[in-house]
């Protein structure tokens, strides 16, 4: 792995973080112990870096080899995963805002997407 993509995979787990810290102090009206926010943040960080990894990595190299790794291409794989959050509410699962929290997972995605593809062009 060259220095780039670990540069790349690292803001993605920075841009996780704080997308996390906002996601946790939106859900709780501002109202959180620093400890919580702190473990949920990390938590919220890996979780992005996961799919990063697992869905954005395989992407990343298939759009390199064709080199058509533009970023409108990035923004769009980064925002797919948000839309399992539809087909998680329809299994059943309870969401106050079922808009607000795709609209959220979107943007944290597309935020993602933009930080490595910053990154791995060494623009960063």
């Amino acid at each position: 792995m060259n220095k780039k993509l670990l540069l790349a995979l690292a803001a993605v787990f920075v841009s996780g973080v704080f997308n996390a810290a906002i996601y946790v102090l939106w859900i709780s009206d501002g109202h959180t112990e620093f400890g919580f926010l702190l473990i949920m943040s990390i938590l919220g960080g890996g979780t992005v870096l996961g799919y990063t990894t697992f869905w954005g990595l395989p992407w990343h190299f298939l759009l390199e080899h064709k080199r058509i790794g533009s970023l409108p291409k990035y923004l769009a794989i980064g925002a797919i995963p948000s839309l399992v959050i539809p087909i998680d509410y329809f299994l059943g699962s309870h969401y106050v805002n079922i808009i607000g929290h795709v609209v959220f997972m979107c943007y944290v995605g597309m935020v993602a997407a933009t930080v490595f593809w910053w990154a791995v062009r060494g623009y960063a």
